[in-house]
């Protein structure tokens, strides 16, 4: 696993499977949830708010987690510090379940969404160890199609558990889910960074790098535009299960469906990336999901504010989700491309923006409570707004620039 690939056709899909199902801890801790988020808030006999607060922690917790774990398995390698915050996952999963109130559910869900931050940031490290330029945009779209199948089938669980269950049984199962990859991680990951690869420095200045890092302009334009789209997507989380259900008055299982056919977009659109990359630059792809993702923000707002039919609801979520993928793999491809320091420090400054900016957003969906959804509408509206600006006027000005130097 220490040799580079040089095309897609060298892709080891065990390692596809394998990392892929490493990177979806965040959807799943997060997707798996929503169905049972007015549950929670039954449960506990508290606000929309307060139920979105621990969405907000573990969005948190999974980019804090890749902040310190990114770096640091620059230092001492990839597998060891993986089979730690397995462990922990699994731990902090079943504390969730029997968590006796909102608060403490609010602060174990940080550390769960550590641990799989932690876990998530070091399978995109190892990506990167392994592949480069073009390769690795193929191989995150690889990815994609393991990964892609957690916002399917986690709010389709969630929402067949909430049927013939309790909302703790989710936990459970995400317990177990982090058992299973702590076991399968053991045999079958080997480390991909060696020894001669590693930064060698104290752990006193592991984060130098990210001062380097965020100096690099072009990256920096970079991890906004992909962090922006990741805003939308979680939103859309965080949004989405009180517009469905109490706007529309749909039930746990519907809302799981259309959470499932927006998987099913994501996937769509990162094989359509993969397709794209040989015929067109990543900048362009970039671009096109951009302009895709703003038709579905407006027709996302005249839905809503004209309360159209269910089914032009589920078309311009669709439009509105789907092109994250897109956006979002170019999006990483192009910062590995442009930064100079370790994979892991890069790999965690990404993923540690866009889970900020997520965790940021969530309570702000329900500032005006279950039944309305201005602030949802104001926020995809801005952020897309915000993104068009920064790569026409910013980002495409560094390229050219670039290219002139």
């Amino acid at each position: 696993m220490n040799n580079s690939h040089s095309s897609q056709s060298k892709i080891q899909w065990k390692l596809v499977i394998v990392l892929g199902l490493l990177a979806a801890f965040g959807p799943l801790s997060l997707d798996m949830y929503l169905p049972a988020l007015p549950n929670v808030s039954e449960d506990f006999k508290t606000t929309t708010s307060s139920v979105q607060l621990s969405l907000t922690a573990c969005m948190i917790g999974l980019a804090v987690g890749q902040l310190f774990v990114g770096p640091v398995s620059d230092v001492i390698g990839r597998k060891k510090p993986l089979l730690v915050v397995l462990a922990v996952y699994a731990l902090m999963s079943t504390l969730s379940a029997v968590a006796p109130t909102i608060e403490w559910l609010i602060a174990i869900r940080f550390f769960q969404g550590f641990a799989g931050g932690a876990g998530a940031v070091i399978a995109r490290a190892i990506s990167a160890d392994l592949y480069k330029g073009k390769d690795l945009t193929k191989f995150m779209s690889a990815l994609m199609l393991v990964n892609g199948l957690a916002p399917i089938l986690a709010p389709v669980l969630g929402g067949i558990i909430l049927r013939f269950s309790v909302w703790q049984t989710v936990f459970y199962i995400l317990a177990g889910y982090g058992v299973i990859m702590f076991l399968v991680s053991a045999l079958l990951v080997r480390e991909s960074l060696p020894e001669n690869s590693r930064d060698n420095v104290k752990f006193s200045s592991i984060f130098v790098d990210f001062r380097a890092l965020l100096s690099n302009r072009k990256f920096v334009i970079l991890l906004v535009l992909q962090s922006l789209t990741y805003g939308i997507l979680f939103s859309y989380i965080a949004g989405s299960p009180f517009i469905t259900q109490k706007i529309y008055d749909m039930s746990a299982q519907q809302f799981s469906l259309m959470f499932a056919v927006n998987g099913i977009g994501l996937i769509l659109f990162s094989q359509l990336t993969a397709r794209l990359v040989d015929r067109m630059t990543e900048m362009t792809i970039l671009k096109l999901g951009q302009y895709i993702q703003s038709i579905g923000v407006m027709l996302t707002a005249c839905v809503l504010l004209f309360h159209l039919p269910v089914w032009t609801l589920f078309a311009a979520f669709f439009l509105l989700i789907s092109p994250v993928s897109m956006i979002g793999t170019t999006g990483f491809s192009l910062a590995m491309q442009v930064q100079r320091q370790g994979a892991g420090s890069a790999s965690a400054l990404l993923g540690l923006v866009q889970f900020l900016i997520g965790g940021a957003l969530t309570p702000v969906t329900g500032v005006m409570g279950e039944n309305s959804y201005v602030p949802f509408l104001m926020i995809i509206i801005i952020i897309s707004i915000v993104a068009q600006l920064l790569r026409i006027f910013v980002l495409n000005k560094l390229s050219l620039s670039h290219s002139q130097s």
